[in-house]
């Protein structure tokens, strides 16, 4: 596997190279940085995966897992910029002036001992309805009539002491501890935003980087189906439409009356 064998790949990041010093001048890629990425996308095309093992097989050797491993984890790239620049590619590329934003989140397992490993924590298992230990991440994608790609991620982490508190909490609760004799809930620590907050986040973002892109709609589930995030959450983005799946407390109305 040459470096040049996908001259797509090269074009590619010289766009990008460009995209990122009409952004900001300091954040162009330097000429290790941009060879280093060629290197990747065409890995990836031709093994499939993202591997820095199956890299170096396929290049027989020419690139190492060490250099790969080193450049992703130690280069100073502007890591959101370069995502915002590849994204405003991809919407050119498409000729995209409209689209549906879609947020949701999801659970990665990881091993029962995770010491070095960034956020990992006890998460509740969707097909199970038990838990294992992993990593939660937040992510939002743009939806058009011609192409769905990702434009945010962020990874959630819980707030310790709140945690503690809701394990607490319910423990004095089933014993038939009164409301008002129980520890009063912690204030919000700006170190742990909610999922809601991280979802308000990408949503600025987004309208931030891409003004001209027009917001029809934002589709979230129940999770998200409060108010207030509701009200947050269009007022951010162009004042869309917000649609939520319901949960079992609300109710809609219907015909001038409530539905459960």
């Amino acid at each position: 596997m040459l470096l040049y064998a996908l001259p797509c790949a090269q074009q590619y990041v010289d766009h990008l190279d460009g995209a990122l010093k009409t952004l900001k001048t300091s954040a162009a890629l330097s000429t290790r940085q941009s060879a280093w990425l060629v290197a990747v996308l065409v890995g990836i095309v031709v093994t499939g995966v993202l591997n820095w093992a199956a890299v170096e097989r396929r290049s027989l050797g020419l690139f190492g897992q060490s250099q790969l491993r080193w450049m992703f984890c130690h280069a100073k790239i502007a890591w959101p910029l370069l995502l915002q620049a590849s994204i405003g590619l991809v919407l050119q590329h498409y000729g995209v002036r409209q689209g549906v934003l879609v947020i949701d989140d999801t659970g990665k397992r990881r091993s029962k001992r995770t010491r070095r490993i960034a956020g990992a924590h006890k998460v509740k298992d969707k097909k199970t309805g038990g838990y294992f230990n992993g990593q939660e991440l937040l992510f939002m994608v743009l939806v058009t009539d011609v192409v769905t790609i990702p434009v945010a991620f962020r990874w959630y982490t819980p707030d310790p002491a709140l945690s503690a508190w809701r394990q607490q909490n319910k423990r004095l609760k089933a014993a038939g501890v009164p409301a008002r004799q129980r520890p009063a809930k912690p204030a919000p620590n700006p170190d742990y935003p909610s999922k809601q907050a991280l979802a308000e986040e990408m949503l600025l973002d987004f309208s931030r980087g891409f003004p001209a892109i027009t917001v029809q709609a934002i589709l979230a589930d129940a999770l998200y189906g409060t108010g207030d995030f509701m009200d947050q959450a269009s007022a951010l983005a162009g004042n869309p439409q917000v649609v939520s799946q319901l949960r079992a407390n609300q109710l809609v109305y219907s015909r001038g009356r409530k539905v459960d």
